[in-house]
């Protein structure tokens, strides 16, 4: 889900209704109607251009031309315009909405006619006119190039573009074809090509490899040649052909007839007659399942039924046209079809249906179905739609839709025309695609990630349990992380991305792993005990055995500052357990036999709520309480101010009379003498639901309550989050700088966690993710970045600063040459 820029309209005042109007006409290329780079600073003209350039980067990213939005903000820049050229926070802030809805990870300035992805993501082909440009993806860099045979000038085939495009699986070898004629290259720096053609059949229509890479696949107008990839060689042929599919293994050929074994030829199973002609044949990725679409319906067939018994499962598709694609999701329980610009989810084991979404966006007259292509990503979050166009002229556009969070907006791709690959997407846990603009005068190759631009990189569901960054003592930005498959603790590099196993002593059946704030140990829950271990060599550095632990009914956590581990059991019971131990030898440091919750400020400072009724600040070094005057009688969160001496702590009682059963209250205090500053009621607009959390900005100059930003000194309110929901935030904090606000929300949907991110001067908001629960928000030690863990893996994003957001724009606009100068 991709929010767009709120505007508050008497910032725009000074644009005026002309000027409005022209910014609505601009075409793409408009740097001349800017002013100059020496323009005087701080003009009024300057400033009211600066302000139309934003309005019109707006008016692109309605239209969903995200690329076309961040080239009109960009122009309006100092970076680009000047030093001395006005910054104007509303072409900075329409810059990061359009790069962040972009999901634009690199661009290339080539005049290509076809491209495509290695399976893992990290190389790219281009089709150029004299040859096939080999590209690695990060760093960027050229990789080789493989020139076509030379053609003769006078021949039929001299000014065929190549138009399909495709890297082994393996990454062995590169398949290029045009309208007649195909080639073949390794990838092993001989620099040879085999080629074949079809002959005076007609023109190809489809060229791929299939399995490792080991085959190819083409298909000559109605017939299907399957070739030996190092030779060419023939190994099968077909005939009379409509729709095919080849399984993930490369073993098997499905066509609208029957299935076959690609090795001999021999038929595994064949298909009834049917007076409809199939549309579309999809395998399951295991292989074993093969749905065949036929006008409007669907068949799902057990492959190793040799006798076709009949179709496992039969779906009868409503649509006023016929079924143009079928394919399987990644886990192959679902079917994804698409007609007459209707998209449609299935469950594949019973034929019951499970979502429908709708392309207004296609044609969708009797000649052209739309969309009419689907890919499914391997981690079965994302599904990338082909889809005829007409914009002008027939095109191929795509939109990405969330298989996770159905009821999410699509993401429309309109830079590019979608290539007609076998598989859209690459396999890593962060799928990217790339598209071709093979009309402008420009061109262009982009590649986009399924995930928002402003990511980094992401790890798979692999990843499980809890994460956090090693704190800034360690002098690194890297991750520790669980594997699930195995239990395996990485360590992951938060720059390079890659992982190292840790020391083959390290547990491998925890459920919790977490780092010291000294990154030279962890503390782990393991079965009734809680266990520290060096990170280095596993050894164990102290085993305490804890009542609750086990039984889900405890809690712990390492202080800030790594002296101390916080022990919580309990708590809903009459007579809890709060223990506080040294992380140097797991002895108690602490006890609190009448606390009924307590709460950490720092490494050394926590608030406990006492029984009958009573709050205290205790120092866990020395042992000393201090009584604090505080309303109610319940303990929430709390927060220390960075130069520690100041605390906000949220207290409450019941309210049996009051509409609302709980009374929250916001305190500040002194930590030296416990006496408070300002005390008063949360204000019950803040939502229905109670305030969660509270964070000092890193100045100490306000104070973060759920969704108010308040003055830390008088406790008077500043600003609300613009939200754009009722649902109050369960946690907000600051960026590292002090700049932003990440806020987590409920979604309202089924399994769903939103993040937004706002500006911390006046809420504003800048960014929405929507994710899925479990969601763990950790910064990098420089706050550049941040991560987020939820259910689908862990991603590691770019925090939105300007700066941050300017460069990267600055680099794949330069990319893709829509910043020269004309």
């Amino acid at each position: 889900m991709r929010n767009a820029p709120s505007w508050h309209l008497p910032q725009l005042a000074a644009i005026t209704l002309g000027c409005l109007l022209l910014s609505a006409t601009w075409p793409l290329a408009a740097e001349d109607r800017l002013p100059t780079p020496d323009t005087p600073a701080h003009t009024a003209a300057a400033h009211a251009d600066s302000l139309a350039a934003a309005v019109q980067a707006h008016i692109l990213l309605g239209r969903h031309d995200t690329v076309g939005a961040m080239a009109a903000a960009y122009r309006a820049l100092p970076e680009f315009r000047g030093g001395s050229w006005p910054d104007v926070p509303e072409v900075r802030q329409v810059l990061l909405s359009a790069y962040a809805a972009s999901h634009l990870v690199a661009a290339y300035e080539r005049n290509a006619t076809a491209a495509a992805l290695s399976r893992d993501g990290k190389r790219i082909a281009m089709a150029l006119r004299d040859g096939i440009e080999v590209r690695s993806l990060d760093p960027d860099g050229r990789l080789a190039f493989l020139k076509l045979p030379a053609r003769p000038s006078d021949s039929a085939d001299a000014e065929n573009p190549i138009r399909l495009l495709d890297i082994a699986t393996d990454g062995r070898h590169i398949l290029a074809a045009n309208l007649h004629n195909y080639w073949v290259w390794p990838l092993d720096g001989s620099g040879t090509v085999r080629s074949g053609n079809c002959g005076d059949s007609p023109d190809i229509d489809a060229a791929r490899f299939v399995g490792a890479g080991d085959r190819i696949l083409v298909k000559c107008g109605p017939d299907l040649k399957l070739l030996d990839a190092a030779d060419l060689h023939a190994v099968l042929e077909l005939h009379d052909i409509n729709a095919f599919d080849a399984s993930r293994d490369g073993r098997l050929i499905a066509t609208d007839k029957e299935v076959r074994a690609i090795r001999d030829g021999r038929v595994v199973l064949a298909l009834p007659s049917n007076d409809d002609t199939a549309s579309s044949v999809a395998f399951a990725p295991d292989g074993r399942s093969l749905a065949v679409a036929r006008y409007r319906t669907i068949t799902i067939w057990d492959v190793a039924d040799a006798a076709a018994n009949g179709p496992q499962v039969t779906i009868e598709v409503q649509s006023a046209l016929g079924i143009s694609s079928v394919s399987y999701a990644s886990d192959g329980k679902s079917l994804i079809t698409t007609s007459s610009g209707e998209i449609r989810v299935w469950d594949a084991t019973n034929g019951d249906l499970a979502s429908v979404w709708s392309d207004n966006r296609t044609n969708q007259s009797a000649e052209l179905l739309g969309p009419d292509r689907a890919y499914v990503s391997v981690d079965g979050r994302w599904l990338l739609t082909a889809s005829n166009w007409q914009d002008g002229m027939y095109t191929t556009r795509s939109t990405l839709w969330s298989l996770a969070h159905p009821d999410a907006l699509p993401i429309r791709i309109t830079r590019g025309e979608t290539e007609l690959a076998a598989a859209a997407f690459t396999q890593g846990p962060a799928p990217i695609f790339a598209t071709v603009d093979k009309f402008s005068t420009r061109g262009g190759v982009f590649i986009w990630s399924a995930d928002s631009g402003l990511l980094l990189h992401r790890w798979g569901e692999h990843i499980a349990g809890s994460a956090e960054l090693l704190p800034a003592a360690t002098g690194s930005n890297d991750i520790i992380v669980k594997r699930s498959e195995d239990g395996a603790l990485l360590r992951c590099g938060f720059d390079t991305f890659t992982c190292a196993r840790a020391p083959a002593s390290a547990l491998a059946a925890l459920d919790t792993v977490i780092a010291t704030p000294k990154g030279n140990a962890m503390v782990t829950l393991d079965g009734q005990a809680l266990v520290a271990k060096l990170l280095q060599d596993g050894t164990i550095v102290w085993r305490r055995e804890l009542a609750g632990a086990g039984s889900g009914g405890g809690d712990f956590k390492v202080l800030d500052g790594g002296a101390y581990v916080l022990w919580t059991s309990g708590l809903e019971t009459p007579h809890p357990t709060l223990i506080v131990l040294r992380a140097a030898d797991g002895a108690t440091a602490r006890s609190f036999d009448n606390a009924s919750a307590i709460t950490p400020l720092s490494g050394r400072l926590v608030v406990i709520a006492t029984r009958p009724k009573g709050f205290a600040l205790v120092d866990l070094d020395t042992g000393k309480s201090t009584p604090l005057d505080l309303p109610g009688d319940g303990l929430g969160a709390s927060a220390l101010a960075r130069d520690g001496a100041r605390a906000a702590i949220i207290t409450s009682r019941e309210d049996t009379t009051a509409e609302s059963r709980m009374v929250q209250f916001i305190n500040a205090i002194a930590t030296a003498d416990g006496h408070v500053q300002h005390s008063g009621r949360i204000d019950a607009a803040e939502g229905r639901r109670t305030v969660e959390s509270v964070a000092f900005s890193p100045d100490g100059q306000a104070i973060l309550l759920g969704g108010q930003i308040v003055d830390a000194k008088s406790g008077r309110g500043v600003a609300t989050l613009a939200a754009e929901t009722d649902v109050p935030p369960f946690s907000s904090r600051y960026s590292p700088d002090g700049r932003l606000i990440f806020a987590l929300y409920d979604a309202g949907l089924a399994h769903s966690t939103s993040l937004r991110i706002f500006s911390a001067a006046d809420g504003m908001l800048l960014q929405t993710f929507l994710t899925s629960p479990s969601l763990i928000l950790q910064f990098s030690q420089d706050g550049k970045a941040f991560v987020v863990q939820d259910q689908d893996g862990l991603g590691v994003y770019l925090v939105p600063s300007p700066d941050a957001i300017g460069a990267r724009a600055r680099r794949l606009l330069e990319s893709a040459g829509l910043l020269a100068q004309h």
